[in-house]
């Protein structure tokens, strides 16, 4: 059935985690390119060291609320436990990417103090492939949450016409 409580829970979701990627795709992008056209590639390093590990910090810490409020707020009588499984999945995939480029950091730092340029190259693409698999699965889930909004082709005729058949059976 039509609860219009989920359909505002799940519209402020999907406002929170649109701000997120957005904040996350311009700090992946466009803060390290502002740092390094204005402090030049010698005193961007210093101020980058400081930056990425908060980016990762902030985007484990969102990824960890938005993970764990997705599966208070999921309207469990409309959808199916596999499309919420799938939901939450994708947001702990999200967060996990992050989580993952956190512990690469100090490793990548200290290869550049060590100027083992090959072991900063893999493990900097790595960060980055991370990074932009993070970015991905918040999109898919960004996608997956406003398919199942209400005023949708998704899956609420399908709860309520369960609904429906169990108020049937039960007269």
């Amino acid at each position: 059935m039509y609860h219009l409580i989920d359909a505002y829970l799940l519209s402020a979701f999907v406002a929170v985690l649109g701000a997120h990627i957005g904040a996350l795709l311009f700090g992946a992008a466009g803060v390290p390119r502002a740092i390094l056209k204005a402090l030049g590639e010698e005193g961007a390093a210093p101020a980058l060291r400081v930056y990425w590990p908060q980016y990762h910090k902030l985007a484990v810490g969102m990824g960890t609320a938005l993970t764990l409020s997705l599966v208070i707020i999921m309207p469990s009588e409309t959808l199916p436990s596999i499309y919420s499984l799938l939901l939450t999945s994708l947001a702990a995939a999200m967060t996990l990417c992050f989580y993952m480029g956190l512990q690469l950091i100090d490793k990548i730092n200290a290869a550049k103090d060590r100027a083992d340029m090959v072991a900063f190259s893999r493990l900097h693409r790595s960060d980055v492939i991370l990074v932009g698999a993070g970015l991905v699965l918040g999109v898919v889930l960004l996608v997956a949450v406003i398919y199942v909004l209400p005023g949708q082709f998704t899956f609420w005729q399908h709860g309520r016409a369960t609904m429906d058949h169990a108020s049937v059976t039960t007269t």
